[in-house]
């Protein structure tokens, strides 16, 4: 008739708690060949493929989604998504995104934990496990955060008074202000960058970049390198 078969027949050895979806239960761990081991490990695969700043956005999205449907871990929600289908699976995302609205969460946070559980899914989907995708449309929202920055002006009158302020934290402070103005990363990036990464005699650091897997070098401006300087010199020990 035209219509794709779901893929063969999974199920898993060994016993789990019964999943609940609405009105529905089931039983999901039966004999198989797939073992709970092989859910964790292509879990683990999923995530261990991204970025540790994503990770923690989207393993705390994919958590509220597994227990608004009942599934204990990520790794059983993926055999979940099987046994419940396309359909079912879209309408439990409806249904999670509307629970999300009604605690006035923001449109641009319900669209990237949203957006996380999709990318779960394509996974399942890539893998075998499921032969579907699912798809649902972002909400609308409005971007209400100005982005320009400070100003040449105002990013003066920052460096002046964190230059004021007393002892070691204003030393970290210009250090920082002059990493994020004069090299324009992100705080993120600030965030993942470690000593390893500055080569100062060079002028050079490595940073990396948003959708990046490898860091990048950039040139370090005289001023910066004298601010990561004073920083080092005056720091205690660690990263």
């Amino acid at each position: 008739n035209g219509r794709r078969k779901n893929p063969a027949p999974l199920i898993l050895a060994g016993e789990s708690p019964k999943f609940s979806f609405g009105v529905l239960k089931r039983s999901v761990f039966k004999q198989s060949a797939l073992t709970r081991d092989d859910l964790i490990k292509l879990a683990n695969t999923f995530f261990s493929s991204i970025r540790p700043n994503t990770q923690r956005c989207y393993n705390n999205a994919i958590r509220q989604f597994c227990s608004f449907v009942g599934a204990a871990s990520p790794s059983d929600l993926i055999f979940l998504l099987y046994q419940m289908g396309a359909g079912k699976t879209h309408c439990a995302l409806v249904d999670f995104r509307n629970q999300l609205q009604a605690k006035t969460m923001s449109a641009g946070t319900i669209n990237s934990h949203i957006s996380a559980i999709k990318q779960f899914v394509n996974f399942a989907n890539t893998v075998g496990i499921i032969n579907w995708k699912v798809s649902l449309k972002r909400l609308p929202y409005q971007t209400l955060r100005d982005t320009r920055g400070p100003g040449l002006e105002g990013m003066r009158m920052m460096l002046a008074e964190a230059a004021r302020q007393p002892g070691i934290r204003g030393i970290r402070n210009v250090a920082i202000l002059r990493v994020f103005w004069d090299l324009g990363l992100r705080r993120s990036e600030l965030v993942y960058l470690d000593v390893s990464d500055l080569d100062l005699d060079a002028g050079h650091a490595w940073v990396l970049g948003k959708m990046r897997l490898e860091k990048e070098k950039v040139t370090l401006p005289p001023e910066t390198i004298q601010a990561i300087k004073g920083w080092l010199d005056d720091r205690r020990s660690g990263p």
